[in-house]
């Protein structure tokens, strides 16, 4: 993760009390916008008042629902197909060497 994103992060956790920060890609899914684009609303904001509001409205942005980290059906087909090919082999093996 580069310098510039630690550094955001830090910012909202540190400076504006987020507790709990999605990774980039999920955050972007879930609010519609960036960390760093959402930091530099709240910097922008003129009061108090403005930031609260603004980071209450992340709590009205639907919830992404379900594990996180599942693969796409392609990368999940190539892991089963690695598998089947390693235990084939495995088998042959066995079979060769083992009698």
């Amino acid at each position: 993760m580069p310098a510039s994103q630690r550094e955001v992060i830090r910012k909202l956790i540190e400076d504006f009390g987020i507790s709990h920060i999605y990774p980039e890609d999920m955050f972007y899914k879930v609010h519609k916008i960036s960390r760093a684009d959402f930091l530099a609303k709240l910097e922008s904001a003129q009061s108090e008042e403005e930031r609260e509001k603004i980071i209450m409205s992340m709590y009205d942005d639907e919830a992404q629902q379900g594990r996180r980290g599942i693969l796409s059906l392609a990368k999940s087909i190539k892991i089963v197909k690695k598998k089947i090919e390693e235990r084939e082999k495995f088998e042959k093996f066995a079979k060769k060497y083992g009698q």
